[in-house]
């Protein structure tokens, strides 16, 4: 196996020479800078990264914890996430975690990451939290002290939302959930639809919100199934908020098969402003943040935390969602 020695040797240089221009550390003369390089080359040289990562006691690795792969929104974020992270010279592993105790404390006692970013539903125990602290892992959107959180302000936006629908006339507005009803009455987005139900003269009916339990579905298909739900069931309704945008396009499909059309009888609002929405027919109303940036500035955050080793006051980083006007909300013909 090829080592910095022989790179080294094959440069007239030293093992420090070469470590400095291959760590860009120091300063080191161009024509010297030349000969490292093309002795790595001829020679086929491959850092070995782990062991410099452990000698700086890093592993430059970022874990993603997700529980649902088909989401667009996810591998937005992820994709973002990965495109800062490479830039910095780390990597990104994204960790699709079964909800099993054995499972989860298996998966992460055996990898090192150096920071672990959460987008699951499913919850965490203590035990795998105070392992993961031990270890010195950086958490990421975790509901304890000890975390980073990255999330949207959404509640003007939402409002907004509200006020658009009163504005075309809507005042039976329903919801479709991807969450259970617990968390639903916890979450900025059903906080929002209850606070602003009064506020603009919407018919205040706990049937009119579906919520869902079985996190191992698919949000598409709960939308689906849950439009198919609500709306067999309160035909009358003339607008829907949903949870997520991939299970917004899952009201859709329901609304089609229904007989009912988007936006002339239903008008549909999403949220997570996923670019897939834009390209639908009719196009998704929604709520949202460039996901990709938003991916971008998360790994640059908990990158610097963990190169500088200096932590902050700071240790919840809020951006502001936006109105995504698209068609799929309109004036209500059915009164």
């Amino acid at each position: 196996m090829i080592t910095r020695r022989d790179v080294a040797a094959r440069a007239g240089v030293s093992v420090a020479t070469v470590s400095n221009v291959l760590n860009k550390k120091g300063i080191v003369q161009p024509e010297t800078e030349k000969r490292v390089y093309r002795a790595v080359e001829e020679l086929g040289y491959i850092p070995d990264e782990t062991a410099r990562n452990l000698s700086l006691g890093r592993s430059n690795h970022i874990g993603v914890a997700l529980n649902e792969l088909t989401n667009p929104y996810h591998m937005e974020v992820v994709h973002g996430i990965e495109r800062q992270a490479s830039a910095s010279g780390f990597h990104v592993t994204v960790c699709n975690i079964e909800d099993c105790e054995q499972s989860k404390l298996e998966f992460l006692n055996g990898r090192r990451f150096d920071v672990l970013v959460n987008f699951m539903t499913m919850t965490f125990s203590e035990k795998i939290l105070d392992m993961l602290l031990a270890k010195n892992t950086l958490l990421v959107n975790f509901p304890i002290e000890d975390s980073l959180m990255f999330h949207l302000d959404s509640r003007g936006t939402l409002k907004e939302c509200m006020k658009l629908l009163h504005d075309h006339g809507h005042t039976r507005v329903g919801y479709v959930s991807t969450i259970d009803s617990m968390r639903w009455v916890n979450d900025p987005r059903g906080i929002a639809y209850l606070d602003h139900l009064r506020t603009y003269g919407f018919e205040n009916r706990s049937e009119y919100v579906v919520f869902n339990d079985d996190y191992a579905k698919d949000s598409s298909l709960v939308g689906y199934e849950n439009g198919l739900k609500l709306f067999r069931a309160h035909p009358e309704i003339t607008a829907v908020f949903v949870s997520n945008d991939i299970a917004a396009l899952g009201v859709m499909r329901a609304l089609k098969e229904l007989g009912l059309r988007c936006p002339e009888d239903v008008s549909v609002i999403g949220y997570d402003g996923i670019q897939i929405g834009r390209l639908f027919t009719p196009s998704l109303t929604t709520v949202g943040y460039d996901n990709v940036e938003y991916g971008k500035e998360m790994a640059k955050r908990v990158i610097e935390r963990i190169l500088h080793k200096a932590p902050t006051a700071e240790r919840e980083f809020i951006f502001p969602a936006k109105l995504i006007l698209g068609e799929s909300v309109g004036p209500c013909l059915r009164k």
